[in-house]
């Protein structure tokens, strides 16, 4: 099973989450994989919704954003000591298998 769903755990989930009426529940990394293991699937892996590079402008914004990641890591280290799980974007894929 390939999932893409809202990252709840993202700094601007809530742009998402709140956008359609119709999303009654949000996830984070965590609780996604708690959800797709407690319902039969095995090999549960969460991948974050990274940039895709297809040119120059995507190229440019895919820099950029490793250089975002890796603030956002640094700012979670800081406040909480851990990094997370390295899932930082707004949308995020689960896969599964059953």
């Amino acid at each position: 099973m390939l999932i893409s769903t809202v990252n709840t755990e993202s700094l601007f989930s809530a742009c998402h989450r709140y956008y359609d009426f119709t999303h009654e529940v949000g996830f984070t990394p965590h609780s996604l994989s708690q959800v797709l293991y407690f319902t039969g699937f095995t090999d549960v892996k969460v991948f974050p919704k990274e940039p895709y590079v297809h040119g120059v402008k995507s190229t440019v914004r895919w820099l950029l954003w490793k250089g975002i990641k890796q603030f956002i890591r640094f700012y979670l280290l800081v406040e909480t000591g851990s990094s997370g799980d390295g899932v930082y974007t707004q949308t995020m894929y689960a896969v599964g298998r059953k």
